[in-house]
C-alpha cells in the first residue's frame, strides 16, 4: 500500500516537472536559442582569431593592448644606384674645378709702398785746436734742440807744466784755482768749448743736446795770459744731427 503510494507520488512529482519545463520551454525557448547562437557564434570568432587569423593580426592585437606602435608595412627597399639621397644642407658641398676656374675671386689689395724716413742731416767737421791759442771760432753753428758730439781725435799739447796732454788735460794735470781760467776748478789743458755764455767742459769725448742756439767756440782751459808757455796742438772731430 505504501509502495503504491510512493510510486504514484513520485509520478506526480515527475509529471510536475515535466510541465514546468515544457512551460519554461514553450516561454523563454526563443531566448535560449538565441543564447546559443551567440555563444557558437562567439566560440567560432575566438577560434578563428586564434588559430586561423594571420600571425601579423594577433601581434597587432598584442601591441594595441600593451601600448606599442603597431609596426609600419616595410616598402620594397631600391638599390642605392637608382635611389638619390638627400644632401644635407650643412655638409660642404664640392664644387668642381673647372667651376672654381670660373668664379671671379676678389684682388688682393696692393700693399701701400712705405716710405722710408730720411736719415737726420749730420755734419761731420775735423779742427786742430792749437795750445796757444784763445777761444776759436771753429764756423760750427748749432740750433737748440740738436745733438752735438765733440771727439778728440788725435795730437797732444802741453800747459806749460804737465807735458804730452791730450784733450782730458792728463791724469796728472794741474788744476786751474784762478778765475782767470775758463772753466775754473777744471785740470788746466783740458779741451772746453762755448755757445753763447755758455762754457762747458769737453776733455776726450762729449756729446750734449744744445739748449742754446749759436756758434761752437773751443779752447785749452788756461787763462790768456798763461799761454805764452802752451804747446802743441790736438785734433778733433765735431757732429751735429737734427736727432736729439
Amino acid at each position: 500500500m505504501n509502495k503504491q503510494r510512493r510510486n504514484r507520488q513520485f509520478q506526480d512529482l515527475q509529471g510536475s516537472f515535466l510541465y514546468i519545463i515544457r512551460h519554461i520551454t514553450e516561454r523563454f525557448g526563443r531566448l535560449v536559442i538565441a543564447f546559443l547562437a551567440f555563444v557558437v557564434v562567439a566560440f567560432a570568432a575566438w577560434w578563428g582569431i586564434s588559430h586561423a587569423w594571420p600571425q601579423t593580426v594577433t601581434e597587432i592585437a598584442q601591441n594595441s593592448f600593451s601600448g606599442q606602435a603597431t609596426p609600419q608595412a616595410t616598402a620594397p627597399q631600391l638599390s642605392m644606384a637608382s635611389t638619390p639621397q638627400a644632401t644635407s644642407t650643412n655638409a660642404p658641398t664640392q664644387v668642381p674645378n673647372s667651376t672654381l676656374a670660373l668664379t671671379p675671386t676678389r684682388a688682393s689689395p696692393v700693399p701701400t709702398p712705405t716710405l722710408e724716413t730720411p736719415a737726420p742731416p749730420v755734419a761731420v767737421k775735423a779742427f786742430s785746436v792749437v795750445a796757444t791759442a784763445g777761444w776759436k771760432d771753429i764756423e760750427v753753428s748749432v740750433k737748440q734742440g740738436e745733438r752735438v758730439r765733440i771727439q778728440y781725435v788725435s795730437g797732444t799739447w802741453s800747459d806749460g807744466i804737465t807735458p804730452s796732454q791730450d784733450g782730458s788735460g792728463g791724469p796728472n794735470a794741474v788744476m786751474c784755482v784762478i778765475d782767470i781760467c775758463p772753466m775754473r776748478n777744471y785740470p788746466e789743458g783740458m779741451l772746453v768749448g762755448r755757445i753763447g755764455n755758455r762754457i762747458f767742459a769737453i776733455g776726450n769725448d762729449l756729446s750734449f743736446v744744445s739748449a742754446l742756439a749759436g756758434t761752437l767756440q773751443v779752447r785749452m782751459n788756461d787763462s790768456d795770459q798763461g799761454s805764452g808757455d802752451n804747446s802743441g796742438e790736438i785734433q778733433i772731430q765735431i757732429t751735429v744731427s737734427d736727432q736729439p
